[in-house]
C-alpha cells in the first residue's frame, strides 16, 4: 500500500500541475462569450425582441425561419408577432403573391420593415440565403 501511494505521490511531481488542456479551451469560450463571441439562438432572439437589431433579426431569418412554416412557429422563431399589413398593393406587386395571402411586417431598428408573405398559414416566398 504504501509502494502505492508512493509511486502515486511520484507521478504527481512528474506531471506538474497545471490544468488539462481542456479546461484552458472551456474558460476561452466563457471568454469568447463575454468579449461578444459565438451567440446562441436564444441570444439573438432576447436582442431582437428588446431593440429590434437588424443583425439579430437577419440572422434569426437565416438560421431560424424556413419556407412553409406557420405563422406561429415563424413568430416563435423571431420572438415577437407581426403587424398584419391590410395594404392591398403589396398582393399586386409581388410574384406568385395572391390577394388571400396574409403579409406580416417585422421592423428593425434601422426604421425597415420586412414583409412576410403566408398562404393558408404557410409561409411563402421566402429564402432563408437572402439573410446570410
Amino acid at each position: 500500500m504504501t509502494a502505492l501511494v508512493c509511486a502515486w505521490s511520484c507521478t504527481l511531481g512528474l506531471t506538474g500541475c497545471e490544468s488539462p488542456a481542456w479546461t484552458h479551451t472551456l474558460h476561452e469560450s466563457f471568454r469568447a462569450q463575454d468579449e461578444g463571441g459565438p451567440r446562441t439562438e436564444e441570444d439573438y432572439r432576447r436582442d431582437y425582441v428588446k431593440t429590434h437589431s437588424r443583425k439579430s433579426m437577419r440572422w434569426l431569418l437565416a438560421h431560424c425561419v424556413t419556407p412553409g412554416m406557420s405563422y406561429e412557429q415563424v413568430c416563435h422563431a423571431i420572438g415577437q408577432e407581426g403587424e398584419r399589413e391590410t395594404d392591398r398593393t403589396l398582393k399586386t406587386t409581388g410574384v406568385n403573391v395572391r390577394i388571400d395571402d396574409d403579409v406580416y411586417s417585422f421592423e428593425d431598428n434601422e426604421g425597415r420593415a420586412l414583409k412576410l408573405f403566408f398562404r393558408d398559414d404557410r409561409l411563402i416566398n421566402f429564402d432563408p440565403t437572402d439573410f446570410d
